[in-house]
């Protein structure tokens, strides 16, 4: 009995661990968008400067979190 608990906490600690790294994947993947959006309407004069840098520190986090 004891052996089933300990391996349904290694799995479930397992699963935890992969869907947070698919957050973070999805989290960077959305940052990724979210620059070459940003860049581009900056370019076109439509973001502030302040929001270029904020999409730009959001993606440097992911990046970070991914351990990129």
């Amino acid at each position: 009995m004891m052996i089933l608990v300990a391996i349904t906490a290694v799995a479930a600690w397992g699963f935890a661990m992969k869907r947070r790294r698919d957050v973070a994947v999805l989290d960077h993947a959305r940052a990724t968008d979210r620059l070459q959006w940003a860049e581009t309407m900056y370019k076109k004069g439509y973001v502030s400067k302040a929001q270029l840098v904020d999409a730009q520190s959001q993606f440097e986090r992911t990046k970070h979190q991914l351990g990129y």
